[in-house]
């Protein structure tokens, strides 16, 4: 029992500590993000538009565009319930490098209040191959040159 008295203040302490000390930090604590997924040549590409979580009911619109190549099929697999309103939209221009490599190039442009910060992440095969932040009004883009699958020719490289 005297053991026990003797520990029950550092539990008290260690118990405070960590209660003060909350969560750690954790992206989807601090930001919102959508993932529209564009299907290009087979390859899921996750085109992210993101925004603070306490900004996410101010934002009017985060317009999406992404640029595939021309000769790549390609299609857009929207979110099914965003979190905040979007529009994305698919373009194609450019083609297949050489070496079969390509590049998808997104724009986000939030339309929200004046400072409100916005980011713009792609990922490729669940890698984080590019994150660009911003903020609302001004265009954000962000480019990923996709490597060709292993073993696979492609459609029409140019």
């Amino acid at each position: 029992m005297r053991r026990v008295s003797k520990l029950l203040p550092l539990w008290i302490v260690v118990a405070v500590l960590l209660a003060a000390r909350g969560h750690g930090a954790v992206a989807s604590e601090w930001w919102c993000w959508d993932d529209p997924v564009i299907v290009v040549d087979g390859r899921a590409i996750h085109v992210l538009a993101g925004v603070q979580r306490e900004s996410r009911s101010s934002v009017m619109l985060a317009e999406l565009v992404v640029t595939v190549p021309e000769s790549l099929e390609a299609s857009l697999k929207p979110v099914p319930s965003p979190q905040f309103p979007q529009q994305v939209t698919l373009e194609r221009s450019g083609s297949v490098n050489a070496d079969g490599t390509f590049t998808v190039t997104a724009r986000l442009t939030v339309t929200a209040p004046p400072g409100t910060a916005a980011a713009l992440r792609i990922r490729n095969g669940g890698k984080d191959e590019a994150t660009i932040t911003g903020s609302a009004g001004a265009p954000i883009t962000a480019a990923l040159v996709v490597p060709p699958k292993p073993g696979q020719s492609l459609k029409n490289p140019n």
